[in-house]
C-alpha cells in the first residue's frame, strides 16, 4: 500500500529558512515519539558534527530532554519537536531509530538514512532498509562521535544510496492506504 504518512504539522516558529541557506550539509537526528530517551544518541552526533560545517537538527520528543543535552555548538538546532517533513526537504543525512514513519518520510524525502534500532519493528525496518541498499545500519554500541562521522563522511561524500531512489519511486507509485482499502475490499467480496 505505501507509506501512510506524508505531511508533518507546521511549525512557523521552526527555522526552516535558515537550512534553505546553509551552504554545507543539513542533518537531522531523531529517535521518534517512543523510543527518544537515549540523550547519548544525540550527544554523539551533536559531539560528531561540532567542528564541521554541517547544520544539525536534533529532535528529542520531550520537552525536558532540551536542557540535558547541555551548551550546544551554533551549528545546532535542538526542539523537542519539529515539523519533520519539511526539515527532510532541507536535509542530507538522517540519524533514525527506524520506526515506520521515520523510515518511510526518510524514503519520500529521497534523504538517506542511518538507522539505529532500539526496539519494536526498528531492527527489521532498519535492516531491510540496508538489505535494499537504501540505507546503514549503526548499531547502538557504534553511536560514538567517531562512528556517528565515518557512516556521515561515507553517505555526505559519494552518491545516495543505490537502492533509495528506487525505494522512493515505488513508495510514490504505491496506491497508499486508499488503494489498501479498495484491495481488502476486491479480496473479501
Amino acid at each position: 500500500a505505501g507509506p501512510t504518512t506524508t505531511a508533518s504539522a507546521p511549525d512557523p516558529t521552526f527555522p526552516l529558512d535558515r537550512l534553505r541557506a546553509h551552504d554545507g550539509p543539513v542533518v537531522y537526528a531523531t529517535l521518534g515519539t517512543v523510543f527518544n530517551r537515549d540523550l547519548d544518541y544525540f550527544r554523539a552526533i551533536i559531539t560528531a558534527f561540532a567542528d564541521n560545517d554541517a547544520l544539525v537538527v536534533v529532535t528529542t520528543g520531550r520537552a525536558e530532554s532540551l536542557p540535558q543535552l547541555g551548551e550546544l555548538p551554533g551549528n545546532v538546532i535542538a526542539r523537542s519537536f519539529v515539523p519533520q517533513t519539511d526539515v527532510l526537504r532541507e536535509a542530507d543525512l538522517c540519524f533514525t531509530h527506524g520506526g515506520f514513519g521515520s523510515t518511510t518520510d526518510t524514503v519520500l524525502a529521497g534523504v538517506p538514512a542511518v538507522f539505529t534500532p532500539m526496539g519494536a519493528d526498528q531492527f527489521f525496518n532498519a535492516h531491510r532498509m540496508e538489505e535494499l541498499g537504501a540505507g546503514r545500519v549503526l548499531g547502538k554500541a557504534d553511536v560514538t562521535p567517531s562512528g556517528v562521522r565515518r557512516v556521515a563522511d561515507a553517505l555526505l561524500s559519494g552518491a545516495r544510496p543505490a537502492g533509495l531512489a528506487t525505494l522512493k519511486e515505488s513508495f510514490e507509485q504505491a496506491p497508499g492506504p486508499a488503494g489498501a482499502v479498495r484491495e481488502i475490499e476486491r479480496v473479501l467480496a
